[in-house]
């Protein structure tokens, strides 16, 4: 059959094969929305929803058959690696779904975030959310997720504030479709787990604030 195939079809067949059918691109794409969860102020130069557009987009299963999901913005800018940004997450779900789909349910060991921008770094731990998983043949999965995370600033004498349990939640919604790379995933959940972030330890009590009178 390949011979019958000119170098252009058979090169297209090769890419379609690498990475999976009907696919945006190699590495997976994602498009992520995030809000606070509650505003006390709202300048006029603060928008209403940020948004990241992810170009990188893996999944993979772990040792216990977990399903891990890692998504990833990169820029590099003229100006040189002091200007450089990057916004990483990775997401731990149950099982893959034994059908086409499956909804999950997060808690505070589902997701993990990271974002460099220069001097600045943030980063965040869910709280509670969902994500549902489509799961069709071939090398691919797409999903959507929506998740209460609250999140820590670092600062260079302070380190990372406020306590987790503590910190203001910011809500992350988006979409996904993931290739299937464990080397590439596994290098962004670990960067998102790093500074003693990672899923091993404990998850602290969420400590509620009553209203005040």
């Amino acid at each position: 059959m390949s011979r019958l195939l000119g170098p252009r079809a058979r090169l297209l067949a090769a890419l379609l094969a690498t990475c999976g059918l009907a696919m945006p691109g190699c590495a997976g794409s994602a498009r992520i929305y995030s809000v606070p969860f509650v505003r006390t102020d709202f300048p006029p130069q603060e928008r209403p929803v940020n948004t990241v557009e992810a170009s990188e987009a893996y999944y993979w299963l772990g040792e216990d058959g977990e399903l891990n999901i890692a998504l990833r913005q990169h820029s590099s800018p003229l100006f040189g690696l002091g200007f450089e940004s990057e916004w990483t997450m990775s997401l731990v779900l149950e099982a893959m779904p034994a059908g086409s789909q499956r909804l999950y349910t997060l808690d505070r060991q589902s997701v993990r975030t990271l974002q460099v921008a220069g001097p600045i770094r943030q980063r965040g731990a869910s709280l509670m959310g969902v994500a549902v998983i489509h799961a069709e043949r071939g090398r691919s999965i797409e999903g959507r997720f929506h998740a209460n995370v609250r999140q820590q600033n670092f600062a260079f004498l302070a380190g990372w504030s406020p306590d987790i349990r503590l910190a203001p939640v910011m809500v992350l919604a988006g979409t996904f479709h993931a290739v299937h790379d464990p080397e590439r995933g596994r290098a962004i959940r670990e960067r998102t787990e790093s500074d003693d972030f990672g899923r091993d330890q404990e998850a602290p009590p969420v400590i509620l604030i009553p209203p005040m009178n």
